[in-house]
């Protein structure tokens, strides 16, 4: 139809072993820049959830991604600051980052990574990173995620 972005529905995933994995678009956000995707045929493990309640500045977080063309890649740094809707960071979020995870120290996954704000200077080394929240995250697809988890289990059940 006019007027409307022609969207992808299916992509190529690699994984950190090496095994690469066909997964379908399930969802576009409506409030951000945000999809859900579904591996075909393929179980993951997965990051638990942290809180954004329980963030505070200077604690320390990491960026998981593949920047710059890189594959698995992990940068740290802190919170600058916490916002209802923006996580704040010093991480390097690079382009290829962006998507990926922001994770605490217990390995919970706090916020979805998505742009690199700068002031003059090189994108690359300058600037904060800046992170959706996980419950933002988790309000937008929590339905779809829980839907899915129980589709995947009754035909376990089979």
């Amino acid at each position: 139809e006019q007027g409307q972005l022609a969207t992808a529905d299916r992509f190529l995933c690699h994984l950190k072993d090496g095994t690469q994995v066909e997964a379908e678009l399930v969802a576009l956000g409506e409030q951000n820049d945000l999809a859900l995707l579904q591996l075909t045929g393929y179980t993951t493990p997965y990051l638990k959830p942290g809180a954004t309640r329980d963030l505070s500045q200077g604690q320390p977080v990491y960026a998981i991604g593949s920047p710059i063309g890189k594959a698995d890649y992990v940068t740290s740094g802190i919170i600058t600051k916490v916002t209802g809707n923006r996580i704040v960071t010093d991480t390097q979020i690079l382009p290829g980052n962006s998507g990926g995870p922001l994770i605490d120290e217990q390995g919970r996954g706090v916020a979805g990574n998505t742009q690199k704000f700068t002031r003059g200077g090189s994108s690359h080394t300058d600037g904060f990173g800046l992170s959706l929240p996980i419950g933002l995250v988790l309000r937008e697809f929590g339905a779809l995620m829980r839907s899915k988890e129980t589709q995947q289990d009754s035909e376990t059940d089979l």
